[in-house]
């Protein structure tokens, strides 16, 4: 850019050097994944129901849930960094059954971080490197 006294200036000069975006995938009420695989590739933050554990996966294709061992390997399909699962059916509404659904889903994604959410909570999606 070019000021009015002659000046150029350089965006080098007055901003950050440019890095990688951070990318999020949203998935509700699904059982079937595959349409949006291309687009969410490697993304930093796929947020996928669980409503289910693998023992009622029947259950999860009938009313075209998804389970947490199924978000799971989602994530490693996907490669993403963090998988937040969401959406649990109420007989996984205690803590010990929430953190089941989130065991089961982090064994089928194991490079992945594996969080459970909750109401009213946030999560801090890092900056990636270059």
């Amino acid at each position: 850019m070019t000021l009015d006294d002659g000046r150029t200036v350089e965006p080098r000069q007055v901003a950050d050097p440019p890095r990688p975006g951070r990318t999020l995938a949203l998935l509700g009420d699904t059982s079937d994944a595959a349409a949006i695989a291309d687009a969410a590739q490697g993304c930093d933050l796929l947020v996928c129901e669980a409503t289910y554990d693998a023992s009622r996966a029947d259950k999860a294709v009938e009313w075209g849930h998804m389970t947490a061992a199924g978000a799971g390997a989602l994530a490693a399909r996907l490669h993403a960094r963090t998988l937040v699962i969401t959406h649990f059916s109420q007989r996984y509404e205690d803590e010990a059954g929430i953190a089941a659904l989130r065991a089961e889903a982090a064994a089928a994604c194991p490079g992945a971080r594996v969080l459970a959410a909750r109401d009213r909570w946030s999560v801090a999606v890092p900056l990636r490197r270059k």
